[in-house]
């Protein structure tokens, strides 16, 4: 088993989201919207949306279910968001319908090209650890500190590790190899992550600081995993909490190639198909490696990252961030969802979040196909 600090930091398969909004030039952004991967075509994107008018796309853990449309009379806006009732015909406030089916409390904030602001669904001021959602932040912050651009082949293969299999000790590997490349030990690697954020407009509050090696010996152990002092202690990034406005203006800045090179390596690892990986075979888990985004809005080809935890702390929750092209506008979006029902192991299917985070998906999906088709 992983320690506590460390696999409550970073125990997910990546670990907060929220899909899409779209945008169709000026019928639908171009001034009736002011509300917040790759590129879709018309085809699959009408396939996202038939699946969702239909009901017949299985959900995590393979039960079919009844479609949760967005109510058609009802004249309330979105909460917290510039989309005003009626824009884009996008209206969060239809989650409600999934907390009351999933037992439990959800955030989302959409954010769509040019919008100055996201529109959010739940409690935008509530904090919650990032879990494995820190692991794309720190890989951006590991590239940027690589002299030249050109990590190792064994930073490069642990930062590909911890994004496309949400490996905890290849990402305590990467947190260590941006320790080595500060200079500074954990502080400097604190910096550098929180440059990251910054760059994107996010603060997140510092992370814990634990053991190096403790629970990762074996894989530190293995040819290739070398190069960076072990003996000390590494920051544990998944410990840091933010808000769902935070993941949402992160997924934006990321899908709007704000980070350069580093950002573009990481939107293009965060856009491959998700892996299971032995860690998680090990310790359980029982969803399918591409839950959420990546089954409800597949046909985008989304990049995409999970993170979930906090069974230690009973306060256990799932959350994805995404974001992709359509139609000439950038979608960013988070999802989050805090079940009711507290869990006895992080193993996120021993939960409704997995099913409720896809179905969020679903619905947002199908909304901004619709709205794209006018």
């Amino acid at each position: 088993m992983l320690s506590d600090d460390f696999s409550r930091a970073f125990r997910d398969p990546g670990p907060l989201v929220l899909a899409l909004a779209c945008g169709m030039a000026l019928g639908i952004f171009g001034g009736a919207v002011t509300s917040g991967g790759d590129e879709p075509e018309n085809g699959p994107a009408t396939t996202v949306a038939a699946e969702e008018q239909q009901g017949a796309s299985p959900e995590v853990g393979g039960e079919s279910g009844d479609e949760l449309p967005p109510p058609a009379s009802d004249p309330s806006p979105p909460r917290g968001g510039p989309g005003s009732s009626g824009v884009s015909g996008i209206r969060l406030d239809a989650l409600r319908a999934v907390e009351r089916r999933y037992g439990g409390v959800a955030e989302a904030a959409v954010w769509v090209g040019g919008w100055q602001v996201p529109t959010v669904y739940g409690d935008a001021k509530r904090k919650m650890r990032m879990w494995s959602i820190s692991k794309p932040v720190t890989a951006i912050a590991a590239l940027r500190a690589t002299p030249g651009g050109k990590p190792s082949a064994a930073l490069a293969g642990a930062i590909e590790k911890a994004l496309v299999e949400s490996h905890n000790c290849a990402q305590r590997r990467v947190v260590l190899g941006l320790q080595t490349l500060t200079k500074k030990g954990p502080a400097g690697a604190q910096a550098a992550f929180d440059g990251v954020l910054a760059d994107a407009g996010v603060r997140a509050t510092p992370a814990n600081v634990g053991s190096a090696i403790e629970d990762c010996a074996e894989y530190f152990s293995r040819p290739g995993t070398g190069g960076v002092d072990t003996g000390g202690n590494a920051a544990q990034f998944g410990t840091s909490e933010w808000t769902i406005v935070d993941a949402v203006t992160f997924a934006r800045a990321l899908g709007a190639r704000k980070f350069g090179a580093p950002g573009d390596r990481v939107l293009e690892l965060l856009r491959r198909e998700k892996l299971v990986s032995e860690e998680q075979k090990r310790t359980g888990f029982t969803v399918p490696a591409d839950w959420g985004a990546g089954r409800a809005l597949g046909p985008w080809e989304p990049s995409y990252k999970a993170g979930w935890g906090g069974e230690h702390q009973r306060e256990f929750m799932a959350a994805q961030i995404v974001t992709f092209p359509l139609q000439g506008q950038q979608i960013a979006i988070a999802v989050a969802f805090h079940p009711d029902k507290q869990p006895t192991s992080d193993d996120p299917g021993s939960t409704t979040a997995p099913a409720a985070v896809e179905r969020m998906l679903r619905i947002i999906g199908a909304q901004v196909q619709r709205a794209a088709q006018g």
